[in-house]
């Protein structure tokens, strides 16, 4: 039988929100984001990495039906298409879109020479392709074409166009990409949690009514966190994982 753990549990985010405009405070509040940042910074990571794998699943699924003499329905390449969008989404958000909600991953100042070259391609493919209509590298290919037919006489307008779903060299360049990423935003979230650690000690060692400031703030995880995931968040607290697996939620409507 698991031994309860007798925890008091503090929002430091609701503690910075509290203080914000607050010199004294202003180191603190900076790491209380950066460390945030961080944690989701590396949700979304693995997140890409999830839908990178299920989209490489099936695609060589589809692969095997094609060599099978079967062909591919649209739902699913339309499924590997979306799941491959989806990571490389998942994975510009983390690095290279601009957000006020958080700091973003500076990547380019960690990576390799190599994964530099990969993530300017996946964010380029970003930009000009799957988040806008710009530049489109060979994806889609689009034409208007007048018909004359001279017998008739009569003319007639028609838009031939090509497109891929997903291809190939893009999909095993954000896959070299992926692995190197996942290691710097893992480090990056321990290096901003091993700072705010040092930040809050010497708050502790500096304000006698720091501990008071924060028991204002407690954290309710019942308030948070389904019922059935209250206990594996607790049972985290303090692992060198502070974020638990949980199931995926998917909102129905009824």
């Amino acid at each position: 039988m698991t031994e309860r753990r007798n925890l008091e549990l503090m929002d430091l985010t609701a503690l910075c929100e509290a203080v914000a405009g607050d010199d004294t405070f202003a180191p603190l509040v900076r790491a209380v984001r950066q460390a945030s940042s961080m944690s989701s910074v590396r949700n979304d990571m693995r997140r890409a990495t999830e839908m990178l794998r299920a989209c490489k699943t099936l695609q060589g699924k589809a692969l095997e039906s094609e060599q099978a003499g079967d062909d591919v329905q649209r739902e699913e390449a339309a499924t590997i298409q979306a799941l491959f969008m989806q990571a490389v989404l998942w994975y510009a958000r983390a690095t290279h879109s601009k957000g006020k909600g958080r700091n973003k991953l500076q990547i380019l100042n960690q990576i390799s020479d190599e994964g530099r070259v990969r993530h300017e391609r996946i964010t380029v493919l970003r930009d000009t392709y799957l988040a806008h209509f710009d530049d489109l590298k060979d994806w889609e290919a689009h034409r208007v074409v007048l018909a004359l037919d001279l017998g008739a006489p009569a003319m007639a307008l028609s838009y031939p166009h090509q497109s891929y779903y997903v291809r190939s060299e893009d999909g095993e360049v954000f896959d070299r990409l992926l692995v190197e990423a996942v290691e710097i935003a893992e480090q990056a979230y321990q290096t901003a949690s091993s700072r705010l650690n040092l930040i809050l000690n010497a708050h502790f060692d500096a304000d006698p009514i720091f501990l008071d400031r924060l028991r204002g703030r407690q954290f309710a995880p019942e308030s948070f966190f389904p019922p059935d995931e209250i206990v594996a968040y607790v049972d985290s607290i303090g692992r060198m994982d502070a974020d638990p697996h949980t199931s995926p939620k998917i909102e129905t409507h009824r």
